[in-house]
């Protein structure tokens, strides 16, 4: 069933599917008289009752000795629908006592998205004052840390169908002094043929560049915080992590830490757990910036591309897929420099939106 709602510069359309328990919404704007817009995508958003909630999330850092301020850092966003906020509670533990969550040394709910602000005039394009924020970590104000006090702290995220998770286990920490260091884990150190390991900086002090390399090569496979890297042939691999703190490097080097054997993901049929796309890498791009999408189950999955003025520029994937990984990738060789819009659906179990920038 379709519900449409119009007003004198927007518009809504409604689609519910009543024996499946899923709605979803796209709000759309023709600007104004100053500023036509041709059906520009505004909002999107949807609701499935049948979906589970995220993954329970692990709490990474901050055990024994914490460099001061903390930096709270949590494991990888794991859900059948995208992520959309995080929740993390920090709170005083007395000594033989269980935490005390009504009472919080600090509480932080952020989103994922939140439009507060456009550019004006004469455009008035929305700002995501949220950009860009990190849902995985938390850093604790100093003066809110004691050396005398025993701290524990939790997390849980909620997905894009507003679904928490359960809480984490909770994780204490003491507040010393600890020197900056470089240093990381992964969700994963073993795996087949084309297994992708997601990396998480761990490193204590606040570092401002990072450089991977995370097979073993002496050369650099990523800038990012936290990669993620696919290992498409057999070995066991060194990772190397150098930060830069306060301008000074630091590096930590973790010796055969990846382990891929010859048989390949799909030998070993081992199918992804949950719909999940991942976030468009590199981004912003030029010419050209891939995602994944995983499939449980084989389903008819549709990933379309849109400008600024909500015109369809691409389609990356349209009809039936099999269970699995798809790696698929947006060339905009012969398009202008902008904004564009991602927006990848499997009807009843995936609908998410996500911005990407050519930059030439």
């Amino acid at each position: 069933m379709i519900f449409f709602f119009k007003q004198k510069t927007a518009y809504e359309i409604y689609q519910c599917d009543w024996s499946s328990d899923v709605c979803s919404s796209d709000l759309y704007t023709l600007g104004n008289e100053d500023v036509p817009l041709d059906n520009v995508v505004l909002d999107s958003w949807f609701r499935n009752r049948t979906d589970p909630p995220p993954s329970t999330p692990t709490c990474l850092s901050a055990s024994e000795i914490r460099f001061d301020p903390a930096e709270l850092t949590a494991s990888p966003y794991s859900g059948v629908n995208e992520i959309m906020s995080s929740q993390f509670q920090l709170t005083i533990v007395a000594e033989d006592e269980a935490p005390d969550w009504t009472s919080l040394v600090i509480e932080r709910k952020r989103d994922w998205i939140d439009v507060y602000s456009d550019t004006g005039a004469p455009d008035y394009v929305p700002i995501d004052l949220n950009e860009g924020i990190d849902l995985r970590r938390v850093v604790v104000p100093e003066e809110l840390l004691s050396p005398d006090e025993t701290y524990a702290w939790r997390l849980r995220y909620r997905d894009q169908n507003l679904l928490w998770s359960d809480w984490s286990v909770p994780k204490t920490f003491d507040v010393s002094w600890l020197g900056p260091t470089a240093d990381f884990t992964a969700d994963t150190t073993m795996g087949g043929l084309n297994s992708t390991v997601r990396f998480t900086d761990l490193s204590v002090g606040l570092a401002d560049s990072w450089s991977w390399d995370l097979d073993g090569d002496g050369l650099t496979d990523s800038h990012e915080r936290d990669p993620s890297f696919t290992y498409v042939e057999a070995g066991v691999y060194t990772v190397t992590l150098t930060t830069m703190i306060d301008g000074v490097e630091h590096i930590e080097t973790k010796s055969n830490f990846v382990t891929i054997s010859s048989t390949s993901v799909g030998e070993e049929t081992v199918l992804p757990v949950d719909f999940t796309v991942s976030d468009c890498h590199p981004n912003p791009f030029n010419p050209s910036t891939s995602l994944s999408v995983s499939l449980p189950q084989a389903a008819d999955l549709s990933v379309m591309v849109y400008n600024i003025a909500g015109q369809q520029v691409a389609v990356l994937a349209s009809g039936q897929f099999n269970a699995g990984s798809h790696v698929l990738t947006f060339d905009a060789s012969n398009m202008a420099s902008g904004l564009y819009f991602v927006r990848a659906t499997v009807p009843g179990h995936l609908h998410q939106v996500q911005k990407v920038m050519l930059v030439r």
